[in-house]
């Protein structure tokens, strides 16, 4: 009986373990400055017909298809909005306080990208969008007024990764329209300083360090405009 009772109680620990790993690790309670913050999406306060659009164009001439896999290697990039949130709970002071505000998967279904990740798999490990494949455009939408945002681009495969912080103004009707570029950085300034854009002369360029530029313009939305859909031709180069 002792026996029982002690293998009863293991199992109920080992369960209730489970769940706290689980709700901390994925769900999580305030997020601090991006760090151990919640996988899931959250979404956007104050959306007022108002986006952040981008293309991040593939500087590497590599293709959606790569014949040397036994499946289709979709090229990707691993890309995070994150809103600083004026409203600041307790203990933290404005300013500290920021998250995720990336769309869940389900906000891109049906785009055309094979990025779609399963409902298990977006129940064990978070339903937060944070994969795009190149030259393809996507919306996510951000809110309205005056916000400070996070931006933060991570190509793993060629380990070139770069966070700029940005406070936008955009109105009703209106977008970001993010244009990200190959670029060397000198990290020895702080927020780092972009040496000059790894592209023509420069493409072979080995000053400074890998990483992104950014440029931002706020633009009206045109009517009746949509989000395309992304083409990916998995018999050759795009």
């Amino acid at each position: 009986m002792k026996i029982l009772v002690v293998i009863i109680m293991n199992r109920f620990l080992l369960i209730s373990f489970s769940f706290t790993f689980y709700f901390f690790h994925n769900v999580g309670c305030i997020p601090l400055a991006g760090i151990g913050e919640s996988r899931y999406s959250h979404e956007a306060k104050n959306v007022k017909s108002t986006y952040l659009k981008f293309n991040v164009k593939d500087y590497k001439d590599r293709r959606s298809y790569e014949p040397e896999y036994w499946i289709y290697k979709t090229n990707q990039y691993n890309f995070v909005l994150r809103w600083f949130d004026p409203d600041a709970p307790f203990p933290l002071a404005k300013g500290d306080y920021l998250y995720s505000i990336n769309p869940s998967e389900n906000y891109y279904i049906h785009k055309g990208d094979t990025l779609y990740r399963s409902r298990i798999w977006q129940i064990l490990n978070g339903d937060r969008r944070e994969f795009f494949i190149f030259d393809c455009e996507y919306w996510m939408p951000v809110p309205s007024g005056l916000n400070k945002f996070q931006f933060y681009i991570n190509d793993h495969e060629n380990e070139r990764i770069s966070t700029v912080i940005r406070e936008l103004n955009l109105p009703e009707n209106h977008s970001i329209r993010m244009t990200v570029l190959p670029a060397r950085l000198d990290y020895s300034k702080h927020p780092p300083t972009v040496i000059h854009l790894q592209l023509g002369e420069n493409k072979n360029s080995q000053e400074g360090h890998k990483g992104f530029a950014f440029e931002f313009q706020i633009e009206e939305n045109k009517p009746g405009d949509v989000e395309p859909k992304c083409h990916i031709d998995t018999g050759g180069s795009q």
